[in-house]
């Protein structure tokens, strides 16, 4: 039997969870929230991030110096 590799998105729940509790003051709507295929992120009303995949997302929110 070949061993598969995990897909890469079956951590990012956690990680989500972790940046929403670590930054309240970001909203991350999900494709469910925006009827689009893309994740995104506000603060104030200003758009910070806009990703097809949450690992994207997170990844472009962590990168952030503000």
């Amino acid at each position: 039997m070949e061993a598969r590799p995990v897909p890469v998105w079956n951590d990012q729940v956690p990680r989500l969870e972790a940046f929403r509790a670590a930054h309240p003051d970001v909203e991350i709507k999900t494709p469910l929230d925006t009827r689009s295929p893309f994740w995104k992120a506000y603060r104030d009303g200003e758009q910070l991030a806009v990703e097809h995949h949450p690992r994207l997302l997170l990844d472009a929110l962590e990168s952030r110096k503000d």
